[in-house]
């Protein structure tokens, strides 16, 4: 479930009532995003990409968060940890990029290869229709001579 906070409509303003619900929604937003930060420093495992097994997820995810809680319970939040979750997803965004980029080069590469081949395809089948065209021709020649044609 998401809590979103409320958005003015084109020229509208929005009530006294709708501005302190987003300042609360805004605080609640960073306690979060400072747990996540600290969440991805202490744990390795929750800060990237998750290679192992499917069927440990949850409990290894359930057993981060407790131990959090339990971190939390001890040293209070700060604004460091957000700006540690703020560095983790700024990581996470030049990954995705680095996919992109990625796969846009393979991209790039196989239609340049296949064009290639396409070419050289498109090459042999015109000098093969050249030379059958070229002799068809010079059999039609050599026929006229012999038959007198």
């Amino acid at each position: 479930r998401a809590i979103t906070p409320n958005k003015k409509q084109p020229g509208e303003t929005l009530s006294i009532e709708q501005l302190e619900e987003n300042d609360r929604i805004a605080h609640d937003r960073v306690l979060v995003e400072n747990y996540f930060g600290r969440l991805t420093s202490l744990w390795a495992v929750a800060s990237d990409k998750y290679r192992w097994s499917e069927s440990s997820y949850d409990t290894l995810f359930r057993t981060c968060v407790a131990l959090t809680n339990f971190n939390v319970h001890l040293n209070p939040l700060r604004s460091a940890d957000g700006d540690s979750y703020s560095s983790y997803l700024g990581r996470l965004l030049s990954i995705g990029e680095d996919v992109i980029a990625k796969r846009k080069t393979s991209q790039k590469r196989y239609r340049n290869r296949r064009e290639q081949r396409l070419r050289s395809m498109l090459r042999v089948r015109n000098e093969s229709s050249e030379t059958l065209h070229r002799s068809s021709n010079s059999s039609a020649e050599s026929d006229e001579t012999v038959y007198g044609i």
